[in-house]
């Protein structure tokens, strides 16, 4: 079990553009949140991992709310706790489905696909 889970693990890597990014937008003052489908020995392996991930307002993890994207609730859980809803809520996440129930609930959403990519457009919605 100890060799799948470390397998697992180590699946996950740091993009460095991504938390730049991140460190961007924590400058400016803006809250950020985590917002994934994911268990916990994910979450585990990337906090002894990754310090960034320390660095958020808070965190929506599908495994602690039973309900997984791109469920409405989920997002419903989101909007209910930062107390933001629509245009408020910049959304990232790689997938085109869950990218797609963000649009639905009419956050402005990037579907990221390239560090670069997601950079410009992070960067002209929130910077100008």
């Amino acid at each position: 079990m100890l060799d799948f889970r470390q397998a697992f693990s180590d699946l996950f890597t740091e993009i460095s553009e991504m938390v730049w990014l991140h460190a961007r937008i924590r400058a400016a003052k803006i809250p950020t949140w985590i917002f994934s489908n994911t268990n916990d020995w994910a979450v585990t392996h990337i906090r002894e991992r990754f310090p960034f991930f320390a660095n958020f307002d808070g965190y929506f993890l599908s495994y602690q709310l039973g309900i997984m994207k791109p469920h409405a609730g989920i997002y419903e859980a989101a909007e209910r706790t930062t107390g933001c809803c629509g245009g408020e809520i910049l959304y990232i996440d790689d997938s085109a489905e869950n990218a797609a129930a963000g649009v639905a609930r009419g956050w402005r959403t990037i579907q990221h696909i390239s560090p670069d990519q997601t950079i410009l457009q992070t960067e002209r919605i929130l910077f100008g």
